[in-house]
């Protein structure tokens, strides 16, 4: 009995001893449903998220300047425009959003309970994000609008 895939839309018949495959055997399709698991995982279960970020901080701790390397070696002209940018950044001069700078624009995780917001309004502004060394996030302009005080 067929079935259709879950990621291509493609009819194709599950192995014997996986009747409930809802993936084909593309290779675009195993790495979709091996993404959806890992999500999953994540999201699930503490442990596996508490091994994964473990295994992470031991990789940084055994290359520190991997990605420094990598953005020299094989992207100069985005660390290059990175360090224009982060000269130009609307930040220079005004109100500091974070207690302390980040100390890297391009960078996989950011540790956020090293920053902390100065309390206030905030408007949300999009700001061009080309060329900044970052997969998967939104570059914002967080501009205060309004000091907030204790009384309120």
């Amino acid at each position: 009995m067929k079935r259709r895939c879950i990621c291509c839309k493609i009819m194709f018949r599950p192995n014997r001893y996986h009747p409930n495959q809802d993936y084909c055997l593309k290779k675009q399709c195993q790495q979709k449903r091996r993404t959806t698991w890992q999500k999953n995982k994540l999201k699930t279960d503490s442990d596996y998220r508490k091994n994964q970020a473990d295994a992470q901080s031991l990789w940084k701790q055994k290359n520190p300047d991997y990605w420094k390397n990598y953005r020299r070696l094989h992207h100069p002209p985005n660390v290059e425009d990175n360090c224009h940018k982060q000269q130009q950044s609307p930040r220079k001069g005004s109100t500091p959003v974070f207690s302390q700078p980040p100390p890297d624009v391009a960078k996989m995780d950011v540790d956020l309970l090293r920053f902390t917001l100065v309390s206030g309004s905030y408007r949300l502004t999009q700001l061009n994000g080309e060329g900044v060394a970052k997969m998967d996030s939104a570059i914002v302009q967080l501009t205060v609008l309004e000091q907030v005080t204790k009384t309120g």
